[in-house]
C-alpha cells in the first residue's frame, strides 16, 4: 500500500489517495442529481416516481414471492424436524430401556457375583476360624483345618472315617454327605435359613451326647434347639446306636485266632495266651422300698445301686463278648461260671457261603473275603466249624 522513491526517505499512501479520488466522484456525482433536480420539470418527476414506484413494486412481489417459499421451506422443515424429534424420542426411549436393562442386568451380576464372593469368604472364615457350630462340625474344609475335632466329638481319627462308619452302620438310613452349610436358604424378606436337622446330623449329635459331653442344653446351643428337642433326638438315636455296640461287641471267633491274634510284646515278656475280662459298674436308681432288692444292687465299686457287666476282650484290646446286667452284689467269678454254661453259641455262617457269587453285580471269579482270610483258610475255616459242633474244647472261658 506504499510506494518509495529512490532515496527511499519519501513514502506515498496509495489507499488515502484512491479514498479521496472516490470521495471526489460521489461529491460530483451528487452535484450533478442537484444540478438535474433543479432543471427537471413537474412531469419528468411524475414520471420517475412513477418509475420508482413500479420498481418497488416488482421488488416486494418477489420479496413477497421468496418469502411465501421460505414459509413453505420452513413449514416443510418443521414438520421435517417434529418427525425426526418424534423420531428421535422413541430411539432415545429404547436406548433408555436398553440401557436400564443392561444396567440392571450388570446390576444383578455384580450383586451375583459379590454374593457369591462374600459367600466364598463366610466359607474360608468358618473353616478357618470358626468354633463349634452346626456350620463347622459337618464341613469337611473345617475338619482339614481342625484335625483332632473328629476324635473329640465322635471317636473317630477322621471325619471321613466317621462318615465310612455311620455309612456302614445305618445303611440307606443315613445320607452321610449333608453338610446344613450347603442348604441354606434365603426368606421373601431377606433372612438366610438354615435347613431343618437331617438325619445325619441327628445321629451324630447322639454320638456327641455318648462321647464327649452328656449335656443336652451344650448341644442344644450347637445347633439352636431347645433341650427338650436334644432329648427327643437322644431318644430316637440312642437305642440305634446301642444296636450297633452290640453287635460290634458279639463276635463269632475261635480259639486259634485268639492265639494268632497275641500282640508280639505278650510273647516277647512271656505272658500266657488269655482272655482278659474286665467287670464294670453302672450307677441305678436305688429302690429304697425293697430291701433285698436294695442288697442285690448294693456295689463295693460305686458303694451305690449299680448294675455289673462283664466285657470278655481279646490281648490286643477286641471286645467279642458281654454278659447281660446283674445287681452290682454278683460277684465277677460267679458271672464267669455262668457265661460259660451257656455253651457256644455260634452265628448262622451258613448264609454267608458263596455270598460273593451270588451277588449279581460282582464278578464270579471273587474270592469271598473276612477278617479271618489272613489266619485261616477256607478248609481250615470249615474244620474249625465241624470241631464246635461236635464240642470240641474252646477256650477257657467256655464263651466259644
Amino acid at each position: 500500500g506504499t510506494v518509495q522513491n529512490g532515496g527511499g526517505t519519501n513514502r506515498i499512501d496509495m489507499g488515502g489517495v484512491r479514498q479521496a479520488y472516490e470521495e471526489k466522484q460521489q461529491r460530483m456525482q451528487q452535484e450533478d442529481e442537484e444540478e438535474a433536480g433543479r432543471t427537471r420539470t413537474p412531469e419528468q418527476w411524475n414520471e420517475i416516481l412513477a418509475k420508482k414506484d413500479m420498481e418497488s413494486q416488482s421488488r416486494i412481489a418477489a420479496l413477497e414471492a421468496q418469502v411465501e417459499e421460505m414459509m413453505l421451506a420452513l413449514k416443510e422443515k418443521d414438520e421435517g424436524n417434529k418427525e425426526s424429534q418424534r423420531s428421535v424420542e422413541k430411539q432415545r426411549k429404547r436406548v433408555r430401556r436398553a440401557q436400564s436393562s443392561l444396567d440392571g442386568e450388570e446390576a444383578e451380576e455384580h450383586r451375583a457375583y459379590a454374593s457369591e464372593v462374600m459367600w466364598q469368604q463366610f466359607q474360608s472364615l468358618l473353616s478357618n476360624d470358626g468354633g463349634i457350630s452346626r456350620l463347622t462340625i459337618y464341613n469337611d474344609k473345617w475338619h482339614e483345618n481342625h484335625e483332632d475335632a473328629a476324635r473329640l466329638l465322635w471317636g473317630y481319627e477322621s471325619y471321613d472315617e466317621a462318615k465310612l462308619y455311620v455309612d456302614a452302620y445305618f445303611p440307606g438310613e443315613v445320607e452321610v454327605i449333608d453338610d446344613p452349610s450347603l442348604h441354606i436358604t434365603m426368606s421373601k424378606d431377606g433372612e438366610l435359613k438354615l435347613p431343618p436337622l437331617s438325619l445325619f446330623e441327628r445321629c451324630m449329635l447322639c454320638r456327641i451326647f455318648f462321647h464327649a459331653f452328656t449335656n443336652q442344653q451344650i448341644i442344644g446351643l450347637i445347633v439352636d434347639r431347645h433341650r427338650t428337642w436334644i432329648g427327643k433326638i437322644l431318644k430316637e438315636w440312642a437305642p440305634k446306636w446301642a444296636n450297633v455296640g452290640m453287635d460290634l461287641s458279639c463276635l463269632d471267633i475261635t480259639s486259634d485266632y485268639l492265639f494268632v491274634e497275641v500282640p508280639n510284646k505278650n510273647i516277647d515278656l512271656g505272658k500266657a495266651k488269655l482272655v482278659f475280662v474286665d467287670g464294670k459298674d453302672w450307677l441305678i436308681c436305688p429302690k429304697g422300698n425293697d430291701n433285698a432288692v436294695a442288697k442285690c444292687t448294693y456295689s463295693s465299686k460305686t458303694e451305690k445301686d449299680s448294675a455289673r457287666c462283664l466285657t470278655f476282650s481279646t490281648a490286643s484290646g477286641l471286645v467279642f463278648e458281654w454278659s447281660p446286667l446283674f445287681g452290682g452284689r454278683a460277684g465277677e467269678r460267679k458271672i464267669v461260671e455262668f457265661m460259660g454254661s451257656l455253651g457256644p453259641v455260634n452265628a448262622p455262617l451258613e448264609e454267608w457261603e458263596d455270598i460273593a457269587t451270588k451277588d449279581p453285580l460282582t464278578p464270579a471269579d471273587d474270592t469271598f473275603w473276612s477278617v479271618l482270610t489272613d489266619v485261616l483258610t477256607a478248609a481250615e475255616f470249615d474244620t474249625v466249624l465241624k470241631q464246635l459242633e461236635e464240642g470240641a474244647p474252646l477256650v477257657v472261658n467256655g464263651l466259644l
